[in-house]
Parts: structure tokens; C-alpha cells; sequence
């Protein structure tokens, strides 16, 4: 059997989706490179690549295996949890060196940027030991490019942000410079945002807890986003009204768009578009501590809000009418996901309320979905953040200068930097659905279409819909009879948060032990660390443990930051991850308590 057919067995029975987007474009790759398969002084091939008339080879004529194994021995791999981001995959001779070295729990994420080297790979070497290593996850420029964004978002996290290795086969950072350049780029705007969601976990752990419970008595009249999944015309363009500067400038055709289009506006940009007399069809929050002040306060609004569960609670009191939610801890869905009604978005919210409008707007189907106000940067005046108002924080971020709406640069800030480019990812990824940009100002966002606003609502808002009649005729999510049982689920809960702390103060006491014990013998020191690890395994798995999670993270992100970056064989990191995790597990005695205090002054469930 060739190595081809071998390889491509391989990668069916283990990497489908990779096998399904290679297979029809082996024979359609057009790539102005050239290869010559060498032997070596250790019966080993190696390729020589010819490319705008340079011969490159990816490895030494003499002793590539002892190249091979020097390169592994020279990498620093001794953290306990890594995830691994490797530029180019050759002949794969490094890689399976590597894979000789990575823990069991370790993640490889391979970027090939030469569709052609990786078919010539495919047909030349035998591959099946690294396609079926559950640890390698393999990205072929023009073949799976997407997948690098998805790989890295969910392979790198806060645990193991600090601890990722980034490395890049000779000779590939020169043959594809530009590939390169652009790997780290990704790589680089994936850990900031890491970095600030977990700040935001932070900043609003203890209070998204609070809030959910508060929340909870809501969801006996409440809607879930799968209720509206198919609901409307796909045709409908779905409009999103962010409060951008630039929304003074078309705000009145919104008007046309009323019943012929379906229209979000995010919390902020209610006021305005109440005082211009112009109501949306949905309000979008997300916020935990959103300002009640950035919510129309001077109007009654009863437009169905979607929200998360755990959205500010003074927002939702002031909100009067229909709830519809969209997101909730893992708490809360253990027991919808039986009942196949859960509080979930399926895709990335981001970490503002227009990316979660945009969201929202995929998740229901919407095939065409129109920005208005999305300005993601500056007003003209250099000032301006918001409509009608100068909200300024700019001056505490580091300005970075970005290619307009109209052609010209401007200013955005960080935070909204990031909006960006979480809007261009989503575009890439969402092929299907057409994005238009009528903002009319602020930053250019890639891969949607700039159109104004009016000729929008001229050439697509074309068929009447009544979004409110939509609403009113929807049934609740959840019945009567599944709405108690869920409220003894939460009852029952409580049991698991005594259950926990009484394996947290035990981890504690532990740590203690291999602490203050240094001339433990061995065996009960293992017995010791394996009692650790079952608690850890039984915590974590516990339905209560995202709350507890989110409600320590404040007071435990640095040291969960830091506790994957030591080192397995040297005493004094062992001794760091002790002392590490009897800090964590004592924050987490600390929450069971007042979590169980919080549940227990809700209304829904004691009354």
C-alpha cells in the first residue's frame, strides 16, 4: 500500500474533518514550487524544496536524525500542561521527535503554510504515528486555514497561556516569511484575548454568580435562543445598531427598515433610537455590571431583551418585557441539556454586546446581517466613543492607528482593536452569511461589504415581517412541570456544595502534610498525591464547579496562571504546587459557603 493511501486512511479514521477538506483538493493544488527527495548518510530521505529560485533543504544531508533528536533535546518542555504552536510540519522527522518528548496531556498544534509540501509529505513518508496522535492537531494553509483560529481558541487558555511553545522548522520562517509573520500575529492576538477575558472573569467573577441567581426568576416566563432558531425568513436582513459615533449620520433610514428588516440595537444605543423615536425589534445585553444609566433610563422599555443569565440583574429589573436568554453557567444547563433546552449560544460571544448581537444573528440563521454604528474607533472629531457622548477611557489604553470605512486611518483603543478583529474572524469563518458594513465611518472591518445604509434597506428590506406578534404568540421555554423539577435540581445542589468543601478542606489538610512532612516515605507520599488528584477529578466534574470557578477567579487567576508553568522534577516548583493549590482549594471552601448563602435568599427556590 503507497504512503499516500496509508496516510490518507490514517487521517480518516482519526482527523475526519482534516481528511474531508484535503481529499478534493489534492489534484487542484497549483503552487509554483518544485521538490527532489535526497538520501542521507542515516538511510533517511530529506527533501530539498525549490521556491523562487532557491534551493532550501529541511534538514542535513549527513545525520538528519541526530539533528532531529539535538533540536528535541534543546527545547525546554519540563511545565506540567503545554500546548505546543509549531510552524510547518515538513517531513514530519521533528515533530515525531517531539511528540517523543510532550506529556500524554500535552497539545501539539502544527501550521503547515504549503498545501504542496504537505501533499508531497503525504505521498513520500509514512505519517500514520503523527496523524494518529490524539495530542497533534495539524492546520494546511488553503486546506483547513480556519482551523488555526479554532485550535488555537480552544487549545490555549489561561492555564497554559504563559506555558505555550512556540517554535518553527528551519528554513520555513525564511521560505514563508510572510506565512510566518502572520502565524505569530494570530498567535499573538489569541493570547490578549485570553489575557482579557480572563481579566474580565476577574473583574466580574463573584458578581455574574450573584446575578445568576437574582436572574433566576425569570426563566419561569423566559425564552432561550433555541426557541427563535428558524423562526424567521432567512432572506430577512437582520440589522445590528451599535451606539458608534457615526450612527447620527443614518440613524432616520431606520425607520424604513422597521417591518421589513429585523432590528438589534445593543443596550447603549437604546436611548438614542428611542429619542429619535425609532424602537428596534430586540434589545441586547450582556454586561454583568453594565452602567442602568446605558440603558434608556428615561424610557420604559418592554422590547424582548436577550441577555445572559448571569447579564447585570439591575438591567433586567429595569427591562419590562420578555427575557430571552442566550447564555448561563454550566450549572444551569446540566439539567436543561435533558430536557435538550439549554441556555446556549454555540458560538463565541466575544466580549462585547455587539459581537454578541452578531452572534445571536448566526445562531437564528440570518443570512444577511447589516452593521449600522459599528464604529470601532473614534468619532471624526478624535474624541467622540460614543453616540452623543464622549465616554472616554481612550486616554488610559494605547492608541493604535487602523484603515478607515472611508480610506483614511483611525484611532480605536485596545479593547475595541480586539472587536475588530473578532468581527473579521467571525466573518472568515461564517462563509455563508453576507456581512454589510453601513456604519458609514470608523474602522474598515475585513470581509464585509461597505454599503450605505439607505441603499441597504432600498435593495434588501423588501418583505414585511412583524417581529412583535413573533414574540407575543411564543410559549415559554419551560413547562410548569419541568420548571419544578428543575428547582429541585438547584435544591439538590446545595448537598453538592457541602460535599465539596468537605473535599477542599481535606486537599488542604494534604497539602499541609507533603508541606510540613519532608521525610514522608514515598509510597504514602504517592498515596497522598493520588488522593489529590481524585479529589481534584471529583471537584471539577461536580455540575456546581463552574460557579465556584468563576466566583474564585479574582483571588486565584494569578496563582492558576503560574501553577502550570513549573517544573516536574525540581523540588522546589513541587513544593510551589503544593503550596499553589492549598491556596486555591481554601478560596474554594471560602465560596461553597457563600454560594450557599447567595442560593439561598433566591426567591425561586424558597418560596
Amino acid at each position: 500500500m503507497s504512503y499516500l493511501k496509508r496516510n490518507l486512511e490514517t487521517l480518516q479514521a482519526c482527523k475526519e474533518k482534516l481528511h474531508t477538506a484535503i481529499k478534493d483538493k489534492l489534484q487542484l493544488i497549483d503552487e509554483d514550487i518544485n521538490f527532489n527527495l535526497l538520501e542521507t548518510k542515516e538511510d533517511y530521505k530529506t527533501i530539498v524544496v525549490e521556491k523562487d529560485g532557491y534551493e532550501y533543504r529541511l534538514n542535513s544531508l549527513y545525520k538528519p536524525v541526530e539533528e532531529a533528536n539535538i533540536w528535541a533535546e534543546s527545547l525546554d518542555l519540563k511545565d506540567i500542561r503545554k500546548v505546543f504552536l509549531m510552524f510547518g510540519f515538513g517531513h514530519g522527522l521533528y515533530i515525531q521527535k517531539l511528540l517523543k518528548k510532550l506529556n500524554k496531556d500535552d497539545k501539539l498544534v502544527v501550521y503547515e503554510p504549503s498545501c504542496a509540501i504537505f501533499q508531497y509529505v503525504l505521498t513520500n513518508f509514512n505519517l500514520e504515528k503523527i496523524l494518529s496522535d490524539e495530542r497533534v492537531r495539524v492546520v494546511v494553509k488553503d486546506i483547513n486555514d480556519i482551523d488555526l483560529k479554532i485550535n488555537l481558541e480552544s487549545n490555549v487558555n489561561w492555564e497554559n497561556v504563559f506555558s505555550q511553545r512556540i517554535n518553527c522548522l528551519p528554513q520555513y520562517n525564511i521560505m514563508y516569511f510572510n506565512d510566518y509573520t502572520a502565524f505569530l500575529t494570530k498567535i499573538k492576538h489569541n493570547n490578549d484575548r485570553v489575557i482579557m477575558m480572563r481579566n474580565t472573569e476577574a473583574r466580574f467573577g463573584k458578581i455574574v454568580v450573584e446575578n445568576t441567581f437574582t436572574n433566576l426568576k425569570y426563566i419561569k416566563q423566559c425564552n432561550i435562543l433555541d426557541d427563535y432558531i428558524d423562526v424567521f425568513d432567512s432572506n430577512l436582513p437582520a440589522i445590528i445598531v451599535a451606539a458608534g459615533p457615526s450612527l447620527k449620520k443614518n440613524v432616520e433610514f431606520l425607520k424604513d427598515a422597521k417591518n421589513k428588516a429585523v432590528i438589534f440595537a445593543v443596550d447603549r444605543a437604546l436611548e438614542y433610537l428611542y429619542d429619535q423615536n425609532i424602537i428596534p425589534d430586540y434589545a441586547v445585553t450582556v454586561d454583568p455590571l453594565k452602567l442602568e444609566s446605558c440603558f434608556a433610563p428615561s424610557y420604559e422599555v418592554d422590547i424582548p431583551l436577550f441577555a445572559e443569565l448571569h447579564s447585570n440583574a439591575k438591567i433586567l429589573a429595569q427591562h419590562k418585557g420578555k427575557k430571552i436568554f442566550y447564555n448561563a453557567f454550566d450549572y444551569i444547563n446540566y439539567y436543561m441539556k435533558d430536557l435538550n433546552k439549554c441556555i446556549l449560544n454555540k458560538l463565541n460571544i466575544g466580549t462585547s454586546v455587539a459581537t454578541a448581537a452578531f452572534s445571536i444573528c448566526v445562531n437564528m440563521k440570518f443570512k444577511r446581517i447589516i452593521l449600522v454604528g459599528q464604529d470601532l474607533s473614534y468619532g471624526e472629531d478624535g474624541t467622540a466613543s460614543h453616540i452623543d457622548a464622549n465616554i472616554d477611557m481612550g486616554i488610559q489604553y494605547n492608541l493604535i492607528s487602523v484603515e478607515g470605512y472611508n480610506g483614511n486611518m483611525v484611532m480605536t483603543r485596545n479593547d475595541w482593536f480586539d472587536f475588530l478583529k473578532w468581527f473579521e474572524a467571525m466573518i472568515e469563518v461564517t462563509p455563508n452569511i453576507e456581512v454589510i458594513n453601513a456604519t458609514e465611518g470608523g474602522a474598515m472591518i475585513k470581509g464585509a461589504r461597505n454599503m450605505l445604509l439607505k441603499d441597504v434597506i432600498q435593495k434588501y428590506c423588501l418583505k414585511e415581517v412583524d417581529c412583535k406578534q413573533i414574540s407575543e404568540n411564543m410559549r415559554p421555554a419551560y413547562s410548569e412541570e419541568e420548571m419544578g423539577l428543575f428547582i429541585e435540581y438547584l435544591k439538590n445542589s446545595q448537598l453538592d456544595l457541602v460535599m465539596i468543601k468537605q473535599m477542599a478542606q481535606e486537599a488542604c489538610d494534604i497539602c499541609d502534610t507533603l508541606l510540613t512532612t519532608p521525610d514522608y516515605e514515598d509510597a504514602d507520599k504517592n498515596d497522598l498525591c493520588k488522593r489529590l488528584t481524585q479529589i481534584n477529578e471529583d471537584v471539577t466534574s461536580s455540575p456546581v464547579y463552574g460557579l465556584l470557578d468563576s466566583y474564585i477567579t479574582e483571588a486565584t487567576s494569578d496563582v492558576m496562571g503560574e501553577i502550570n508553568t513549573v517544573k516536574e522534577d525540581e523540588p522546589d516548583d513541587i513544593k510551589s504546587i503544593f503550596e499553589k493549590s492549598k491556596l486555591i482549594y481554601g478560596q474554594i471552601v471560602i465560596a461553597t459557603d457563600e454560594i450557599a448563602n447567595i442560593s439561598k435568599n433566591n426567591n425561586l427556590l424558597y418560596n
